[in-house]
């Protein structure tokens, strides 16, 4: 069977604890080997539990995209005389789009850790709000139920060149490169779905030249674009 893993990337895990979970013991652990597995990335997702209830079967309990905590399969994974068991590999491909879940195994007598996995599979969503002046700056959005951005991760660079003369510019040379020179940003709002960013370093321009200022976001797996062109 295949498992379809994933609340908001923030919700605290207390919030999602299912009511059978409640009065029932949690036994044993049990991992994911990857919190986040992006569709860019050819790792898979396993699922590993350990000093369980041994030679038990235990119910899948899942809650998807906040849905709310589902039974997805009886009997769906069976530990053996030590109390482990492993489940997987999954792979990104398998996936339709982004996932937030959170799951645990109910053995009857006890319950599993709850766990948290992503799917990450679309390309953030990048906004210049602010260009051709004193700042470059904009904001970047990833989908609802994706990996967000974070400071372990997430990163946003900007280029600048002048259609005009056909070169980009570096801090170090000017408006004399023939090949695209990235600039560093600061980031603002992580960890998040949603932040803001502005460049480092904003070149001067002149007069009677055209240019195209461009914005790139990476949300740990994807990349996201804009553009925004314009004439002195």
């Amino acid at each position: 069977m295949r498992l379809k893993l994933a609340l908001s990337v923030l919700a605290p895990a207390a919030f999602l604890l299912h009511a059978a979970t409640a009065s029932a013991a949690v036994c044993g652990d049990a991992q994911f080997n990857d919190e986040v597995h992006w569709s860019t990335s050819s790792a898979v997702l396993e699922y590993t539990v350990d000093n369980a209830p041994a030679n038990t079967c235990g119910d899948l309990w899942a809650n998807r995209n906040g849905s709310g905590w589902q039974l997805e399969a009886v009997d769906w994974l069976c530990t053996d005389s030590n109390g482990d068991a492993e489940k997987g590999p999954w792979s990104a491909s398998s996936q339709s789009g982004d996932e937030t879940a959170y799951v645990y195994i109910d053995y009857g007598t006890c319950t599993s850790p709850v766990r948290k996995h992503i799917w990450d599979l679309a390309d953030p969503t990048v906004n210049i709000t602010s260009s051709g002046g004193s700042s470059f700056a904009g904001n970047a959005s990833d989908g609802s139920w994706g990996a967000g951005f974070s400071s372990s991760w997430a990163s946003c660079l900007v280029k600048y060149y002048d259609s005009t003369d056909g070169f980009y510019w570096s801090p170090y040379t000017g408006w004399n490169e023939i090949y695209p020179y990235v600039i560093g940003t600061t980031i603002n709002g992580m960890p998040s779905l949603s932040i803001t960013w502005s460049a480092n370093q904003v070149p001067a321009t002149q007069t009677g030249h055209c240019y195209t200022w461009y914005a790139q976001c990476w949300d740990g797996g994807h990349w996201g674009y804009d553009q925004d062109s314009f004439c002195k």
